[in-house]
């Protein structure tokens, strides 16, 4: 979450900084509720019963600019297989918090083309397919059940009292930074993966890592539908799938996020944990079929997100 920058003091016409007013502690309360501090803090603890590591804070480098940039946490939850020891399955969990003090309005479509999750797998082909797709990630993951939003805005209250709906520069750097890392993560695993398995040892470790970028709101959230008649209803939700498009290396590339509010939040770290386990039991279930396909060591025809693409021709 981005924070307001720190106001300059400086000493002029021999004063000094302390003749200034003080904040009362009641206007400190008042400050920090309309911040997202507090919002964070409450989030780590939520963070604390789910995560096998957490991190808060985490400074990266923006790789197209070098500039820093800061996510607000980041967790993983690890398990191993029961039946193949060095199978493995995590879930890494990138968090940015809003304290919007208006509505975001997410605008969902039928018409949207369907997501696929942000996953890194090792090995990443299981016969014709993406090894997440010849296991059926689809029979269970969220993202294949939820109503897609193409869009979103916020509201603004212009001089003449006039209300407009409109981009807020803070939520647009928040959806790029969970986009951005959610594609470094992916990277990242996939090395990892590399890394971990010795296959002169006969130690082949393989793994479906699945990256969750999310929102978490503290605001309301509305769903925004038309109807054929221009009959605009609107309806507060606590959980959307919101697709991002966006250029990953000069490749159009989408990834969805989940925007949820803080009372959901718990919930939707149980809905990680079933998914997480399902995927580690489907691996498990071809496990001889996967051993095979990382023996073979045949080279990526291309890289599972290629025919996940869409968008224009």
């Amino acid at each position: 979450m981005r924070r307001q920058r720190k106001s300059r003091t400086s000493v002029q016409h021999g004063r000094h900084p302390a003749h200034r007013g003080v904040i009362s502690g009641d206007l400190a309360v008042e400050a920090l509720q309309r911040s997202g501090y507090l919002l964070e803090t409450r989030i780590a603890r939520v963070l604390e019963q789910f995560a096998t590591h957490l991190s808060v804070n985490v400074v990266f480098a923006d790789p197209e600019s070098g500039q820093p940039r800061e996510l607000d946490a980041y967790c993983f939850r690890a398990e191993t297989g029961n039946k193949y020891e060095h199978f493995t399955e995590s879930a890494h969990v990138l968090i940015e918090c809003v304290n919007n003090p208006q509505p975001i309005a997410f605008f969902s479509s039928e018409r949207t083309a369907g997501a696929y999750p942000i996953t890194a797998a090792r090995p990443r082909w299981l016969g014709l397919n993406p090894i997440e797709r010849t296991i059926g990630i689809e029979d269970f993951h969220h993202c294949f059940k939820a109503e897609l939003a193409s869009n979103y805005c916020t509201f603004v209250e212009k001089k003449t009292h006039e209300w407009m709906a409109t981009h807020a520069d803070e939520q647009h750097g928040e959806f790029n930074t969970l986009a951005t890392l959610a594609r470094l993560t992916r990277e990242k695993q996939l090395q990892v993966l590399e890394d971990y398995s010795r296959p002169q040892d006969a130690i082949q470790f393989c793994g479906i890592e699945l990256i969750y970028p999310v929102l978490v709101a503290e605001g309301l959230l509305f769903d925004v539908r038309q109807n054929s008649a221009g009959r605009v209803h609107l309806k507060r939700v606590n959980h959307v799938t919101y697709l991002k498009r966006h250029m990953w290396k000069g490749v159009r590339r989408y990834c969805p996020i989940d925007v949820v509010t803080e009372k959901v939040l718990p919930r939707f770290l149980r809905t990680i944990e079933v998914e997480c386990r399902r995927t580690l039991a489907r691996l498990e279930r071809r496990g001889e079929e996967v051993l095979e396909a990382l023996r073979d060591n045949k080279p990526d025809a291309s890289d599972p997100d290629d025919p996940l693409e869409d968008f224009l021709p």
